[in-house]
């Protein structure tokens, strides 16, 4: 039972570690800018006003 709580433990840690990296080199990329524009419209698009 420890055996799999651990690995457990180690394997969520590990997700958590490569979404932060992917964030990171995603940022860096300059991709930040262009996903919060499309959300942007999107959104406006949501409320009827785009």
């Amino acid at each position: 039972m420890k055996d799999i709580h651990s690995r457990s433990v180690f394997l969520t840690l590990l997700l958590i570690l490569a979404a932060v990296c992917m964030s990171v080199l995603g940022a860096a990329a300059g991709e930040a800018e262009s996903v919060f524009g499309k959300a942007a419209v999107i959104c406006m698009e949501c409320i009827g006003i785009g």
